[in-house]
């Protein structure tokens, strides 16, 4: 035949590859636009980006012609930095490599708002806890149903750390309140009730 050799489709065209960072998980993200004798996906971590192993395998479609999208999850990862990449494998064992995306873990507390227990709340105070990520101010603020500040729980600057406060309840009616956390460019609320004591 003529045209051997002339246009050799890629077996696989990987159209997109990304990552996410949410917390100590990594989430793997990519599709294809098509697929021919494609067996799956090795999905490949290193910390020097020299040494690598395989953490899993994606099946793939096999013969496509439409678009594909395949996920992966790293989970429960400690602080530090982590290379990943994709051996896309045939039937006949051969294999390309994607593109190598790096995701950094950071240490340490993230900044959150817990709830409040107890809850409903009877007494005339309940616990908050909290964490900060890197020290900063922390406002801790209680609002009606309406959005009209009531108290102001906590405004001090903070260690990174976890803490919990007590928050002053007293003199408050029974009913729906909101409890809004801000520090840095990080804000939280939850949702508070006081019950009839």
């Amino acid at each position: 035949g003529f045209a051997s050799g002339m246009c050799v489709p890629l077996p696989v065209v990987l159209s997109d590859f990304h990552l996410s960072v949410q917390q100590k998980n990594v989430l793997l993200a990519w599709e294809t636009s098509s697929e021919n004798n494609n067996s799956g996906f090795e999905v490949q971590r290193s910390i020097n980006n020299a040494n690598w192993q395989t953490l899993g395998f994606v099946k793939g479609a096999g013969n496509s012609s439409v678009k594909q999208m395949y996920s992966y999850t790293d989970e429960d990862l400690v602080a530090g930095k982590y290379y990943y990449r994709l051996k896309q494998i045939d039937f006949d064992n051969k294999f390309t490599l994607s593109k190598v995306l790096t995701a950094e873990i950071k240490g340490g507390v993230q900044n959150y708002l817990g709830q409040n227990y107890p809850n409903p709340v009877v007494q005339q105070s309940a616990t908050i806890n909290y964490g900060v990520a890197s020290q900063s101010l922390v406002n801790i603020s209680l609002y009606d149903v309406q959005g009209r500040m009531i108290r102001v729980l906590l405004n001090e600057t903070k260690a990174a750390g976890q803490y919990s406060l007590n928050a002053n309840l007293s003199l408050l009616t029974p009913g729906t309140y909101y409890y809004k956390m801000r520090t840095g460019n990080f804000t939280d609320t939850k949702k508070l009730v006081i019950g009839y004591r």
